[in-house]
């Protein structure tokens, strides 16, 4: 990602470049938005275009949120076996959380103070978007989560049963019937405000330059709820039942300064726009980790209920946050096409980027101290605090296609 994030920069410093030069715009009178460049300072002058705004639909991917496996699979002749072959429990979730297509939009307006000078905003939403998934399993499929026991040396790696059929060598071992629920929603928007200035320009038509400031907000979780209902060698009537619930929560609020340009060409009614920005500043990072786990008995009357369930417990069950140094580079081209003098459509490629955010699945602790619950068996004495709680920050990108309609007047 830090490759991509240096092409990136690398691309907004050779545009900057070619944008320096010989021949200054501050003749043109209030030069429109991005995408509608005046073809000459007489006719721009004349039209006196003081407002200029724009909508663009975007359809973006970002990056894929980190995340252990979280529901797993066990074959029903296998899920008997003590301990369980390696590789037996496969992933029905997790492993990395990719939400695929994003939609949003994003909206700017500005205004000509005079011919030199002019004041935007952007703002920029995309949907909140939510990946889920959901089993329930009478008792087949077996179903299940992982956690790695500290207390167990030889066979660290703990299947965690939910559902699974009756034993056939052991009638004892009853029917265990259930559903694990996982969730992992995530939204992001920005706004940035900028002065925008008539600069030089040596290949482009004309060249503005934007300082201004730059909000951006980053949230998204990973959220399982667990069932399991415990029977007798029948099979039909229920005995113990436990409910559980997993919620880890991430929150990323960036706020600093910025500058950028852009620059305009235009080749008879076809235009082409490009723009960069680039911003510093602070990212405000929150998390948030709570669990629940519910004891019942046969008759639905309630036994027990603690704190944590499975991934979380007393150990990292809470609030932290921290402040961390940030960087945003924003790439946009747009190619477009001039609808009269007043309307401009167009298509392009943006990247927005942060390089330092922290994620849900990324403060997940897979190793668990089995002595710190009442539920998890353990198959020694430790003296660990695990789950515990650690910052584990990455950078985040989103990019995609845009949509434009422009005007000015």
């Amino acid at each position: 990602m830090h490759g991509r994030i240096a092409i990136a920069a690398a691309t907004w410093l050779a545009a900057t470049a070619m944008a320096l030069g010989q021949t200054s715009t501050s003749d043109i009178s209030y030069a429109p938005t991005t995408s509608i460049s005046a073809a000459d300072s007489e006719s721009a002058a004349a039209s006196a275009n003081r407002f200029y705004g724009s909508i663009d639909y975007l359809l973006f991917e970002f990056r894929d949120g980190p995340a252990p496996g979280l529901i797993q699979h066990v074959p029903s002749n296998q899920v008997h076996l003590t301990p369980l072959p390696q590789g037996a429990a496969q992933t029905m979730y997790g492993n990395g959380i990719r939400h695929h297509a994003f939609s949003g939009f994003r909206a700017e307006a500005g205004f000509w103070l005079n011919d030199n000078w002019a004041g935007e905003v952007s703002f920029m939403q995309f949907e909140s978007k939510n990946k889920g998934f959901r089993i329930d399993s009478e008792g087949e499929p077996s179903i299940g989560r992982h956690y790695i026991d500290l207390t167990n040396n030889s066979n660290p790696i703990t299947y965690l049963i939910y559902a699974r059929p009756q034993d056939p060598s052991n009638a004892a071992n009853g029917r265990i019937r259930g559903y694990i629920d996982a969730s992992s929603p995530i939204r992001l928007w920005g706004l940035d405000i900028n002065a925008r200035a008539h600069g030089y320009s040596v290949f482009a038509d004309h060249c503005d330059w934007l300082v201004g400031f730059r909000y951006v907000d980053l949230r998204d979780g990973i959220f399982i709820s667990d069932f399991t209902q415990f029977f007798d060698a029948t099979g039909t009537i229920p005995g113990t039942s436990y409910l559980g619930e997993d919620r880890f929560y991430a929150t990323n609020q960036f706020y600093g300064p910025q500058v950028g340009f852009n620059s305009m060409y235009e080749f008879g009614g076809v235009t082409l726009d490009v723009t960069g920005k680039i911003a510093m500043g602070g990212v405000r990072q929150k998390v948030a980790i709570n669990g629940i786990t519910t004891e019942r008995d046969g008759n639905g009357v309630l036994v027990n209920t603690v704190p944590g369930d499975v991934l979380t417990q007393s150990t990292n069950i809470g609030s932290y946050s921290r402040s961390r140094f940030a960087f945003v580079p924003e790439l946009l081209v747009k190619l477009g096409y001039n609808v009269g003098q007043h309307v401009n459509v167009s298509v392009g490629y943006n990247i927005l980027a942060v390089t330092s955010v922290v994620r849900a699945g990324g403060v997940i602790d897979e190793g668990v101290n089995p002595n710190v619950s009442p539920y998890l068996g353990a198959a020694g004495q430790s003296d660990a605090r695990r789950p515990g709680f650690n910052f584990h920050g990455t950078d985040f990108w989103a990019q995609g296609l845009t949509l434009g309609f422009a005007v000015k007047y």
